[in-house]
């Protein structure tokens, strides 16, 4: 990702509809207490991370800037380090979180990614994964973002179950606002990012 999109998403992401979406999506399917170990395998600014008590959560991530941003939210627990090769024991976390990971250009071995996962969750632990949808969005936002591939629900049901994971639930988010999303696809400007907020 370039380094102005993580600055972007540190300036929007508490007013942002898709972010605020997002941590609903997520807060409504994680719940942690003092006992609880959760890891967010590719942390970016650490927004999601910082929803939790500070104590339950390590936020993992290759990018220095990434972590940078997460600092000054004062989130406690960082690691630099490759989704790849999680630095962590066998059965070590009851959640893992790996949101906006397995698109990214760096994300090539994406089973290795989950497999990763599950090899460092415990036993009836949860994997809670968000990823783009469909290859038809594509678009100039893609770029800055250093978007690999977008899913389909299939795909990403055929790699998570290659992984070991039993699914409980899978569903495509912001479905409504794919109308949206195509007009913007269709009306792009020049702008590298289609990262703002709406007009007040």
């Amino acid at each position: 990702m370039e380094p102005e999109v993580y600055q972007q998403m540190k300036r929007i992401e508490d007013k942002h509809w898709w972010f605020l979406e997002h941590q609903i999506l997520v807060k409504k399917h994680i719940s942690t207490n003092n006992n609880t170990l959760l890891l967010d395998i590719g942390c970016g600014t650490g927004k999601t991370l910082s929803l939790f008590s500070q104590g339950s959560g390590i936020g993992l991530d290759i990018e220095d800037l990434a972590l940078e941003l997460c600092r000054e939210k004062k989130l406690p627990h960082l690691l630099q380090a490759d989704a790849l090769s999680l630095p962590f024991k066998e059965e070590t976390f009851d959640y893992a979180l790996i949101l906006q990971v397995l698109y990214h250009r760096r994300a090539k071995e994406e089973k290795k990614v989950l497999k990763e996962a599950r090899r460092v969750l415990k036993r009836g632990g949860i994997l809670l994964i968000t990823e783009p949808a469909f290859e038809f969005l594509r678009r100039e936002h893609d770029i800055v973002e250093h978007t690999r591939k977008r899913f389909t629900r299939e795909e990403l049901i055929q790699l998570v179950s290659e992984a070991g994971f039993k699914i409980v639930k899978t569903s495509y988010l912001y479905s409504y606002a794919l109308p949206l999303i195509l007009l913007i696809k269709l009306f792009k400007t020049k702008r590298k990012s289609d990262l703002s907020l709406p007009p007040v």
